[in-house]
């Protein structure tokens, strides 16, 4: 497939409106600091409203940018954007099923998690591909480390009882969307 140059800013468009929304949601919806981003929303049914459709927007954008420029320009496996889409797939069904206890806490993690582990294999396909620059291997490796050790910091830390905030959330999600970003627009 040939990359759509239409499509390359897409992505930067996604991550901006992506950290506006999220910057906003704390903004307009404060609450305790160990809250993650989907809890804090789950408070008020506007603020869910909100939430599904901050990613009714992004989503799209995101995989519009991943599908139609990012993955045909670097020359990735399928498998990259097939992970991408499953990702944003239960990241969107996540949202459409809030925190508010019971069992859509449940679910709602359950799905969320799935989603989160779903991006570190791209990030995995895009190290080992032959059209990344050194210094876009090293933004990967960068983003990998800090996923998986987010990763590693939830498991751990869910034994001691302790919570994952959004500021956990924002350095993970940092991890995949960085590297994206670095290659794309200050490496090419």
């Amino acid at each position: 497939m040939e990359a759509i140059s239409d499509y390359k800013y897409f992505g930067l468009w996604a991550f901006v409106i992506l950290v506006a929304g999220l910057v906003f949601t704390i903004w307009k919806w404060p609450a305790e600091n160990h809250l993650t981003f989907s809890q804090r929303v789950a408070l008020q049914k506007q603020s869910i409203i909100y939430y599904v459709c901050l990613f009714s927007i992004v989503l799209p954008l995101l995989l519009t940018f991943i599908i139609g420029w990012f993955a045909p320009s670097f020359q990735l496996s399928v498998w990259f954007s097939i992970f991408v889409i499953v990702a944003s797939f239960l990241q969107y069904t996540a949202t459409l099923i809030p925190e508010i206890g019971g069992w859509k806490t449940k679910v709602h993690r359950h799905i969320s998690g799935i989603s989160g582990v779903c991006l570190v294999p791209p990030l995995l396909i895009l190290l080992f591909t032959d059209s990344l620059s050194p210094l876009g291997k090293v933004s990967v490796i960068l983003g990998l480390i800090l996923m998986l050790g987010m990763i590693v910091f939830a498991n751990v830390t869910k034994k001691e009882r302790y919570e994952v905030s959004y500021i956990h959330q924002s350095i993970f999600y940092a991890g995949f969307f960085i590297p994206i970003l670095v290659v794309s627009y200050l490496l090419v």
